[in-house]
């Protein structure tokens, strides 16, 4: 009677345990509470927290919000491994009030930003697509790909600044739909995976390997991420991504 009784119990804790399992792996990852761990992004966003580049602390990852350029910078820095010594005035006239400051003032360092031109670096505005390319390219010293065919439909929308920028970010597969879509804000679910892809062609580039969720990103000596998944994943999210570019602002 009691080995009888124990068996139930173990078997009741058991699947107790199991029914736990299922419900947080399909309701939170990373720490986020808004990120279910079967998200085409989840994987991103882990490796973010991994780097220390985001901190859940059961809060929410806002996938669907615009990422802003001092959170982006942030990321971008982290991810890089940047550094610089502290400065003891800032470097613009708006960031004091960034929680991303540090990160800021260390791109500055590193000739990754250097802001608008008028002394402002407008950390809560959204970060387009042409900004990311430059960003991205330079915060992690991209190779150069100048004999890339740049095959973007709306290439006529693009910056004349960006332009080497947004070849060398197809060229590497950050972008790879037919339109690049220069003027458009990024959410925070696409940045996830194109900051870890950049970083991920980085690695590749210095015959490493790359942090992302195993898709075949970023593995291998001298290649460079794979972008099958990142183009079927991202379609959808381009397509709704058609905005008019309106006037684009260099993010220097």
């Amino acid at each position: 009677y009691f080995m009888g009784n124990l068996r139930k119990l173990i078997a009741s804790v058991s699947m107790v345990a199991i029914i736990s399992s299922f419900a947080l792996t399909s309701v939170a990852f990373a720490g986020f509470a808004d990120v279910e761990a079967d998200a085409w992004y989840a994987g991103y966003v882990d490796t973010l927290a991994g780097a220390g580049a985001v901190s859940a602390d059961g809060g929410d990852f806002s996938p669907g919000l615009d990422i802003l350029r001092d959170e982006m910078t942030n990321w971008m820095v982290t991810l890089a491994g940047l550094e610089s010594d502290p400065v003891e005035e800032a470097t613009f006239s708006d960031t004091g009030d960034s929680a991303y400051a540090d990160a800021i003032e260390t791109a500055v360092a590193n000739g990754v930003v250097s802001g608008y031109g008028d002394g402002t670096f407008g950390p809560q505005d959204p970060i387009t697509r042409e900004q990311f390319a430059k960003i991205a390219k330079l915060a992690f010293a991209l190779p150069d790909c100048p004999d890339h065919e740049t095959t973007f439909t709306d290439l006529v929308d693009v910056s004349e600044w960006a332009m080497d920028y947004v070849r060398d970010a197809q060229c590497h597969g950050l972008f790879s739909n037919e339109t690049v879509n220069p003027g458009a804000n990024i959410n925070k679910a696409e940045a996830s995976k194109m900051a870890v892809v950049a970083h991920d062609v980085a690695a590749a580039a210095d015959g490493g390997e790359g942090e992302g969720e195993g898709e075949g990103e970023g593995e291998g000596e001298g290649e460079t991420a794979s972008t099958d998944d990142f183009e079927v994943e991202l379609a959808s999210m381009e397509e709704d991504a058609n905005v008019p570019t309106g006037v684009a602002v260099e993010l220097l």
